[in-house]
């Protein structure tokens, strides 16, 4: 289904503005330009309000609405059952998914899956790091429950084991090294 107009009577920038030209319509692919503070943001994060379908946390009191090709709307009210599949490609995608440009972690967040192995695949990833959990860092004292959680738990284990181990052995130690001394002494004293 493909969007025919929008009209937006309240978001950000944009007041009471009214799709006026009825000859062009949006196609499969549509990029948005123009000069600098023109809209264009604020305009792809309306898109990306029906492509997330939820409203943008950022914008006071949004107000806007698609009408479609089969003259259908969506707007604020029926916003989150929306079935328009669409992707938006603007600079808040670039900081949430190539943010490692910029980053020195160097992370990449994968945004899309593409074929149903690819899909099988990650849903194979998922459950395998659920059953990991997450890796105890210097970042996140909390991790959840899972192998490395149990992993770090025998480590801990191990280390509080062997430092009583440790602590016992030299106290054993000790005392013999005591005992020998004692029986020496007694033996020295038997001499005379």
């Amino acid at each position: 289904m493909k969007i025919k107009k929008i009209d937006i009577n309240n978001f950000g920038s944009y007041k009471n503005y009214t799709w006026i030209n009825k000859d062009i319509e949006f196609k499969d692919v549509n990029i948005i330009y123009g000069r600098n503070y023109s809209g264009k943001t604020t305009l792809s994060r309306i898109f990306k309000c029906l492509e997330n379908k939820n409203l943008h946390r950022d914008y006071e009191n949004p107000n806007f609405s698609f009408t479609l090709e089969d003259n259908s709307v969506i707007n604020i009210d029926n916003i989150s059952i929306n079935s328009i599949d669409i992707c938006v490609y603007n600079t808040d995608f670039v900081k949430e998914n190539l943010n490692w440009l910029h980053n020195d972690n160097g992370t990449i967040e994968p945004f899309t899956i593409l074929g149903e192995t690819n899909i099988e695949i990650e849903h194979n990833i998922y459950k395998i790091a659920t059953q990991l959990g997450d890796k105890p860092n210097e970042e996140k004292e909390k991790f959840n429950k899972g192998f490395h959680f149990i992993l770090s738990e025998l480590e801990n284990k191990f280390k509080e084991d062997k430092s009583k181990y440790k602590k016992i052995n030299l106290e054993l130690e000790n005392k013999l090294r005591n005992k020998a001394n004692q029986e020496i002494k007694n033996m020295e004293r038997f001499k005379i």
